[in-house]
Order: C-alpha cells, then structure tokens, then sequence
C-alpha cells in the first residue's frame, strides 16, 4: 500500500500531534504510512484521521493502542517517505502492540422521562441550545415498541447522548500519555503522599518506591478520604447495583434501535438509568440512581441479592416489559455522595501543588466534558 497524500491542514497537525513523536515532520502534501511488522496492518495519516473524528453521524471513534491479536508483533516500524523521520518510534511506543481504532462511544440518543427527569434535562437542553424534542409517554412508544409509558407522560428525547466505554477510555489516556512521555505504574497501591520543599513539591510513596513531582492529582474514588483526611464526612462511599436483563425480543433493545434512558418511577418516586444492548456487552443494562451510603470501599459487599434485584425487576416488567427476562449479570459499585451532589475539582486547601478530585460514581461517563471544561 502507498501512503495516502496529506491534504488537509488538520491532517498535518494530527499527524505531528498524535502519530507521530516530537521530532518527526509530515511534509507537505507528502504522506506517511504506519505498518506493524507482526500483523502487517497499515495505515496512512489521513484515513486515521477520517476515522477517529467520525465514520458515521451515529458512531465516533478515537485512536488508542491496544495489544495486536496476532500475536507475532515483535515491535513497531514505520514505512516513510521523503522526511517522516521516525528514530525516536520504537522507543516511544512499546513492544507488542499494534496501532489501532477503538470504538469508544456509541451513540444512541438519550431519552429522560416523567418529572422532575423531565424538567430538569429540558431546562438545560434549552439553556445551552442542545438539539431536544418534546414528546407525551404515547407518542414516546410508538416510536420504540419495547417502551411502556402512561399516555401523558413528559418525555424528553435528545439525538446528542449515548453510551462511553470508560475502560477503553483510561487506557487510551494511558497509552497517550506514554506516548507523551509518561510513565504507568500499575498494581502498586500508594501508601501516603507529602508535600515538600518551601516551593512546592509531592513525594508519593507506594508499597514498590517513592515518586518526587512538582504536581500532584488525586482522584482515588471512594477512598479519597483515606488520602486526603480533609475531606472526612465530606465524601461518603455508598453501595450502587446495577443488573442486565436478557430481553426475550432482543431487536427491540438493541443500540441501532434503542436509546439509552433516565426515568424517574412514579411508584417509588426513585429515578433509575440504563444501556440497550451493544458490542460485546451482552444484555438490557438497568441501575438505580440510589446507594446504600456509609459503606466501606475495602469491603464492599459484591454479591448479588433478592432486595437488590426486585425494584429493578419491578421497574423493568413496568416500563420495558419485553425486556424483562431472566438476569444474566450483576454488579455491585460505588458511588460518592458529596454535600450538594456535585463532583469536586478543586486545589487542595494548603498544599496548591495538589489538586483533588472526588465525588466519583457514574461521574467517570463524564469524562470527557469536564476535560473539556
């Protein structure tokens, strides 16, 4: 395969900024062509770049690093022509692996129904001029069959919405920062932190080494305050569960034709959130926005119960009736109440080089927008 020409001007900044190392140069209209040695896999800058911003108006893509399945990559190489200058490859990116395309978003629409849902995601929707349509619970199910709403119910659809892969998410930022440089230190549980030094400074100490930087970031979930003693009383881990159904009529719950959902149950005035089915995720994926808070992270009860699964149960047989089979999987998590219900994202009150993040639960789906913001 001949390298594809770079054409576009953002070709060329993607192609310094993200394929590329530090020192290499895309010329011109001159394109560059990656191949793995193992699988033989090859890719020129601009067909990378179509593919990460979007295939699809319903599917985007981001590039990652992920293992090469073949199993015979003995490293990286690169095919170049004409100054792409690639010395610094190899080192840069690590044996065994394979550029590659990861779906990590797929979108569905989002649906938010009854009050006060409803309310709440039109107020917003309208404020920050986001695409939306009003529809009653009867207009709502004749558009998806596998639904089951009161004809008056206040139904909110929004075409912008649907379903992140977190997993692959983290490790894409992983792999991007090693990309950039970084190193990852994984299975080490971090013992303590201090700062140091009259101008600032961290020390992280873990069970393998000690780790000096001028900035530090912790974000360690549920356990924040075991880091940071501060925020005792402040960030209260609770136990969330969440179940996946087998619909006996799988068509009707699928993403290309099913929208992922928040609604809030009249009977138990309790709202509840979840997945149609998608990928390798097998499965109608429902949880409660609700958690049996003061729990502790390091003994987390994460076994499935009758009292965990009925109100879902309920709520399924309620609302998406032909979804309701037998349940195939189940998870217990966390979630982390703070005062007002917000994340928190902010420096740390003595030590400025700090900066703590907390308040997490299904707020890792956000990713992505508090980056942004």
């Amino acid at each position: 395969m001949s390298a594809s020409l770079c054409q576009h001007p953002y070709v060329h900044a993607y192609c310094k900024a993200l394929l590329m190392p530090a020192t290499a140069k895309c010329i011109g209209s001159i394109g560059c062509t990656w191949q793995c040695r193992g699988c033989s896999r090859l890719w020129s800058c601009d067909s990378i770049l179509a593919l990460y911003l979007q295939v699809s108006s319903r599917e985007s893509y981001a590039l990652g690093i992920e293992p090469c399945y073949c199993g015979t990559c003995p490293k990286w190489s690169t095919s170049s022509q004409l100054g792409c200058k690639s010395s610094r490859v190899d080192r840069l990116l690590a044996p065994s692996i394979c550029l590659a395309v990861q779906k990590l978003y797929h979108q569905t629409g989002v649906l938010n129904i009854g009050n006060p849902v409803f309310s709440a995601a039109h107020a917003a929707a309208v404020h920050h001029s986001l695409p939306h349509e009003v529809l009653t619970g009867k207009e709502a199910c004749k558009r998806l069959p596998g639904l089951a709403l009161p004809d008056d119910t206040p139904v909110l659809s929004e075409e912008i919405g649907g379903i992140l892969e977190p997993e692959r998410m983290i490790q894409a930022h992983m792999h991007r920062g090693q990309q950039c440089g970084a190193q990852v230190q994984l299975g080490h549980p971090v013992i303590g932190w201090a700062a140091i030094g009259s101008k600032g400074g961290v020390a992280v100490t873990t069970d393998k080494d000690t780790y000096y930087a001028e900035r530090l970031i912790i974000s360690p979930g549920a356990w924040i305050d075991q880091l940071v003693p501060e925020f005792k009383g402040l960030c209260v881990p609770g136990r969330a569960t969440v179940a996946w159904f087998k619909p006996p009529q799988p068509r009707l719950y699928h993403s290309s034709s099913f929208p992922v959902f928040i609604l809030q149950d009249d009977h138990t005035d309790a709202a509840y959130y979840g997945f149609p089915e998608h990928g390798d995720a097998p499965g109608f994926k429902i949880g409660k926005f609700d958690a049996q808070y003061g729990c502790i992270p390091d003994t987390l009860d994460r076994n499935q119960h009758q009292s965990d699964i009925a109100p879902l149960a309920a709520v399924m047989q309620r609302y998406f009736p032909r979804a309701a089979g037998p349940v195939i999987n189940f998870s217990a998590c966390m979630f982390t109440a703070t005062p007002d219900g917000q994340f928190i994202i902010d420096t740390h009150p003595r030590h400025p080089q700090v900066c703590c993040c907390a308040g997490w639960g299904p707020a890792r789906r956000h990713g992505k927008p508090i980056e942004w913001h």
